[in-house]
């Protein structure tokens, strides 16, 4: 298996296909994936100048996206940054010896989920890093949102954080 790269606080922008670009951020790592934020940030071209802002903008979208994007270029790594403060990591179901858990997205702490819980709790996931730039697209106007894309929703995250 090769080495990954460390990417945790990358900041990368993303093409919109409108020739504008979102923005994002490598907030952790656990190989293969990175869990990444897209910002409430739009601009015409890619504007570097975004990573001296990121705390002036929301984190919108959360989620496990792998790294292709940012390694072949199309999401260019525009610089490197600490989190913007309010990043939100979810919790997970997993089954293990036949009982559904909720478990951190590090996970550092689990427990037996309830009922309620299993119904509203995602399985972890691991997205395509085009996830993301359709969530952007769709948050900025650009196209219809696409409901797979609910648990990439910050308030959905937050839901499922508060939780455990």
């Amino acid at each position: 298996m090769s080495e990954q790269k460390d990417r945790k606080n990358e900041v990368f922008a993303v093409p919109l296909g409108d020739g504008s670009y979102g923005y994002g951020q490598v907030l952790a790592t656990q190989w293969p994936v990175f869990y990444m934020t897209g910002f409430d940030a739009r601009t015409t071209g890619v504007d570097s100048g975004i990573v001296d802002r990121l705390a002036s903008f929301t984190m919108v979208f959360f989620g496990n996206l792998f790294d292709v994007l940012i390694a072949n270029g199309t999401w260019p790594s525009i610089g490197s940054a600490d989190p913007p403060p309010g990043a939100v990591f979810p919790c997970y179901k997993v089954v293990m010896s036949g009982q559904t858990y909720l478990q951190s997205w590090d996970k550092t702490r689990c427990r037996l989920a309830d009922e309620d819980e299993i119904a509203i709790v995602e399985n972890r996931t691991n997205r395509s890093p085009a996830s993301l730039t359709v969530a952007l697209q769709a948050h900025f106007g650009l196209t219809a949102w696409d409901d797979r894309f609910n648990g990439m929703k910050r308030e959905f995250v937050e839901r499922s954080a508060a939780l455990l």
